[in-house]
């Protein structure tokens, strides 16, 4: 049967998650319950810290913890006078060069080419 150690803010939905200690093979390691997500049993240390950092032992600390919320204030709207006279000329088009393939291609059928005219004049 788990233990029940405590309970955190599930960082998915944030609802109230039980957290609960596991028997048998992982005994000692921790995993949330969460009533609208499930069940998250990993080990995985860095988990296994986050859970031991932000559980509380009563459903009441946990409320009381997740009361004090820093109202949101609006960011004052900054405009600037500065006008800009970097206006950028539009590049001109690049010259398109001949790949190698083009010239390859250009000298294997020069190749083919004579070949089948020295087999015809033969």
């Amino acid at each position: 049967m788990p233990i029940h150690k405590g309970y955190l803010v599930c960082s998915c939905c944030q609802s109230a998650a039980k957290v609960m200690e596991a028997e048998g093979k992982r005994t000692g390691k921790l995993y949330v319950v969460c009533p609208e997500c499930g069940t998250d049993q990993s080990h995985l240390p860095k988990r296994q810290e986050y859970i031991r950092n932000h559980m509380v032992e009563s459903l009441d600390a946990l409320t009381e913890k997740a009361e004090p919320e820093i109202p949101l204030t609006p960011e004052p709207e900054i405009v600037s006078d500065i006008v800009s006279d970097d206006i950028s000329e539009p590049l001109p088009p690049s010259e398109k060069s001949v790949s190698g393939w083009a010239i390859g291609g250009a000298i294997l059928l020069t190749v083919v080419g004579l070949g089948a005219l020295a087999r015809k004049v033969a």
